[in-house]
């Protein structure tokens, strides 16, 4: 067990990444046409993986909007850092890769903070942070827990009423229009807790003009007999906190892990008969890629939606160590990317679902659309 006192005195750059991610730029162009990657995609891809440098900040969390020289933009988020793991920097507005200029942000760079809800797709989508997220704690490749604390609980009925009222007036009219809200929430103390709570949250939001698509993304709603009540309510989707394959239990808290790998393919299955859209939630850089390869086919017949495959990013250095080795090369990153493609061919990213995702322009031979922000 690591002496805590002698944590100051690692540096886990030179432990797990003595060298960068990616060199430069015509490295990358060379790993990425090995692997059929088009050039927007490798940029952002590793842009992710590695974190940006913005100034003198020592470690902390972003998002901005980013525009390349075509005009195309996409959303990102991801570690701000003196010590980037690739020579990624923004400044006076231009982000450049070693000395190559590759786009401009279009905003500024903000706190990525931990608030209790978002809109992604122009509005039309909703994620709700509504059991106060900032507060849950266990995994350890999560940094939520370090973000600055925006949310609060919406737990009651009256909570949730000032929030949709809220909505209402950011998005300048009333809900009708929004085609899924997404709850994510810290733990319930059990799952009838939880199921009552999206009940809430579908009634009260319903009061607003609310009658589309619920997601649940989480791992505690397990029971059959609850999708069933949940999907009877109106649209309803399960994405399922997979996160990881292996090391479950040294990665995550025991209310996750006690879900296992089999248990959880069984409970998509179940859910999708029951005419419940279903996916999974997945962090690439945590397994290496012989495991991937293993697994990923083995969901062919129980999800409707691609799985939202995020790009391991270490919140703070120390997560690093959590980190795949396999992971320290970007060609990993490359791998995992074909693996989901050759695994899921019938399936289609959403970009605005997935701000550190894998895919942007491509996914397999399939050109993806431009998506609204």
């Amino acid at each position: 067990m690591r002496n805590e006192n002698l944590d100051h005195l690692l540096n886990y750059r030179d432990l797990f990444q003595p060298n960068p991610l990616i060199g430069n730029f015509k490295e990358l162009m060379d790993v990425a046409s090995v692997y059929g990657v088009p050039e927007k995609d490798a940029l952002l891809i590793a842009l992710n993986a590695s974190g940006i440098k913005n100034g003198e900040v020592k470690n902390d969390r972003g998002r901005f909007v980013l525009e390349f020289p075509d005009g195309r933009r996409f959303f990102l988020a991801m570690t701000i850092t003196n010590q980037p793991l690739a020579p990624f920097e923004h400044r006076n507005g231009i982000i450049s890769f070693g000395d190559r200029a590759i786009a401009k942000t279009i905003t500024p760079i903000e706190e990525d903070t931990c608030s209790d809800s978002y809109w992604r797709g122009n509005k039309r989508h909703l994620t709700l942070n509504s059991n106060s997220r900032s507060n849950c704690k266990g995994c350890a490749f999560c940094g939520t827990y370090s973000l600055r604390d925006d949310d609060q609980a919406l737990n009651t009925p009256d909570a949730l009423r000032r929030k949709a009222e809220e909505l209402c007036i950011e998005a300048d009219r009333d809900l009708s229009t929004v085609e899924s809200v997404g709850v994510v929430t810290g733990c319930f103390p059990g799952e009838e807790e939880l199921v009552s709570h999206l009940k809430m949250i579908r009634e009260v939001f319903q009061e607003f003009g609310f009658k589309n698509e619920l997601r649940y993304i989480g791992s505690q709603l397990r029971d059959p007999n609850n999708l069933a009540s949940l999907v009877s309510q109106g649209p309803f989707a399960l994405y399922l906190t997979v996160e990881s394959f292996s090391r479950r239990d040294e990665l995550m808290k025991q209310t996750k892990a006690s879900l296992d790998l089999d248990m959880g393919r069984d409970l998509l299955g179940i859910a999708k008969r029951l005419g419940i859209e279903t996916t999974f939630l997945y962090i690439a850089g945590l397994d290496d890629l012989n495991t991937m390869n293993i697994n990923f086919p083995k969901y062919q017949n129980v999800l409707s939606r691609l799985p939202l495959a995020q790009t391991f990013q270490a919140y703070v250095p120390s997560q690093l160590e959590k980190r795949n080795p396999q992971a320290s090369r970007l060609e990993y990153f490359f791998q995992a990317r074909k693996i989901i493609e050759e695994s899921l061919p019938d399936l289609t990213p959403h970009i605005s679902s997935n701000y550190r995702g894998l895919w942007y322009t491509k996914y397999g031979q399939k050109d993806l659309p431009s998506e609204e922000i």
